[in-house]
């Protein structure tokens, strides 16, 4: 438990950084897509075309209707998921890596803890439960359906008010 403090205290300006940075592209893509494509039909034909190229079905799958929130996932996931992904490899190679060059895992290594100690409280800190509500922020954020955003969380879109 310490280990993840003082791990979480070293990234405490990167890894909010990061996350905001990938809410951020999730509020950016919402409002582009709802404010782009607010007419079914240029839904449809947005979806027609992404679905006749191999390449597009290949890189983001097959879109799950034609609502704003389908393609908002359908046009946004597959970055968001590239930058999650880019900011796990950077957080693992820091506390490893890194620790090994700079000395602190021989530190690590010579209290009485496990080998993997130092991995598994970097892996903890990056799963963290934060990171997957960022998409779902930026949908609540445009009033969209985050269902399927979140594991366990599905609900209507919060209606609009005048």
């Amino acid at each position: 438990m310490t280990l993840l403090l003082i791990q979480a205290r070293r990234d405490r300006i990167v890894l909010p950084a990061w996350i905001l940075g990938i809410a951020f592209l999730g509020f950016a893509i919402a409002g582009a897509v709802a404010t782009e494509f607010a007419d079914e039909s240029e839904r449809a034909a947005i979806i027609g075309m992404s679905v006749a190229r191999p390449a597009f079905r290949f890189i983001r799958g097959l879109p799950d209707g034609t609502s704003i929130g389908a393609l908002v996932f359908f046009q946004g996931y597959s970055f968001t998921a590239v930058l999650a992904g880019l900011m796990s490899t950077f957080l693992v190679i820091r506390h490893t890596r890194t620790d090994e060059e700079l000395g602190r895992a021989e530190l690590v290594g010579s209290v009485p803890v496990r080998r993997a100690a130092s991995l598994t409280a970097t892996l903890i800190l990056g799963g963290a439960p934060i990171r997957p509500m960022s998409p779902a922020g930026g949908f609540r954020f445009f009033r969209l359906s985050d269902g399927g955003s979140v594991p366990g969380l599905s609900r209507p879109p919060i209606p609009h008010r005048c």
